[in-house]
């Protein structure tokens, strides 16, 4: 038994340097993608705007302005790319932002309803753990938009002493965590993921009831009350 705790906490250590090299890159390439394309698409936005505005013939700005209509389009397309690698706000006004940014972004496109529930002593809240808790609330709507059948996702951030709580719950079919049905193995790797970066994951689901997911975070993970007060410069 305890060959087998040296062997998880071994692979647990190696998952943590994974997710954190993973981060790394998402943030590096995000960074890249806005330094180098960023500026060239907003520079050509600017010349096809003066093309436009032009004494040119009818025809040609009707081209043009198709044209500057299918560029905004890439940006936005690449917008949305660089925030799904890693999302700007999540760095400059922490996870609450990053969260509300994300949900807004995708509330057309998810067969539910997104309500959410962030305590207010939280909105300047920072922590080692903002990345990871981002990660885990977009698995878990990915995982519910796939399988759960729900009319509304609920996403609440709080207070536990000592640290944060994050409760995310759906009225979907539900299922039995016992048994992980096919494709639920988003929700193992979920818990994986937590628990290789010092959190607690716990599921709770009923069939035709719902599915609640449950992330603490104690107070010796970057959770402590003067993580919860720490505003960035």
């Amino acid at each position: 038994a305890r060959d087998l705790g040296r062997e998880r906490d071994r692979s647990l250590s190696l998952l943590r340097r994974l997710i954190n090299a993973q981060e790394e890159e998402r943030r590096a390439l995000s960074e890249d993608l806005h330094d180098r394309m960023g500026e060239r698409l907003f520079s050509l936005g600017y010349g096809m705007d003066a093309c436009i505005a032009a004494d040119l013939p009818e025809t040609v700005r009707a081209q043009m302005i198709g044209l500057r209509r299918e560029l905004s389009s890439c940006t936005s397309d690449m917008r949305s790319f660089m925030n799904e690698l890693r999302p700007s706000v999540l760095d400059e006004l922490g996870l609450c932002e990053a969260v509300v940014e994300y949900v807004s972004s995708i509330r057309s496109i998810v067969p539910f309803e997104i309500v959410l529930d962030f305590d207010p002593g939280l909105a300047d809240w920072r922590s080692r753990q903002d990345a990871m808790l981002f990660r885990l609330i977009q698995e878990a709507i990915l995982n519910a938009r796939k399988h759960s059948g729900a009319s509304r996702l609920d996403i609440r951030l709080e207070r536990a002493q000592p640290g944060i709580c994050l409760t995310i719950s759906d009225n979907g079919c539900g299922f039995d965590p016992q048994s992980v049905p096919a494709g639920h193995f988003g929700l193992m790797m979920m818990r994986e993921r937590a628990e290789a970066s010092g959190g607690d994951l716990t599921i709770e689901s009923v069939p035709d009831t719902g599915t609640k997911i449950t992330i603490r975070y104690g107070g010796d993970h970057g959770c402590t009350d003067q993580g919860l007060s720490h505003r960035r410069p």
